[in-house]
């Protein structure tokens, strides 16, 4: 169900732009790719930190 996060994020930055503007529609996008990005690559050290 992780993946559903990817799809929520075009969603959020389509929404951004109707009420603040297009710069903030691109920031989240662009914040949020780099925060699933680095999850992903950081996954193996957080899941032993937590207890997977």
């Amino acid at each position: 169900m992780g993946w559903l996060s990817w799809l929520g994020l075009p969603a959020l930055a389509l929404f951004f732009p109707v009420r603040e503007t297009w710069f903030a529609g691109a920031l989240v996008l662009v914040i949020g790719i780099i925060a699933q990005i680095a999850y992903v690559r950081s996954f193996p050290w957080i899941s032993r930190w937590i207890g997977y």
